[in-house]
């Protein structure tokens, strides 16, 4: 029972740091996106991914 209670004290810690690594994720992805526009970002991805397509 002991062992039980432990473990899930464990579980409930390690979702919460799973949780702040989002949030500090999607914190760098807005900060990103401020710097240069996701256009530009995707507009680069899709030509190398045509590029590979068509080689």
């Amino acid at each position: 029972m002991l062992g039980n209670s432990f473990e899930l004290a464990k579980l409930k810690e390690g979702n919460r740091f799973q949780l702040q690594q989002v949030i500090w994720v999607k914190q760098g992805m807005k900060e990103l996106a401020l710097e240069q526009p996701t256009i530009i970002i995707d507009e680069t991805v899709d030509e190398s991914y045509e590029t590979s397509e068509t080689a």
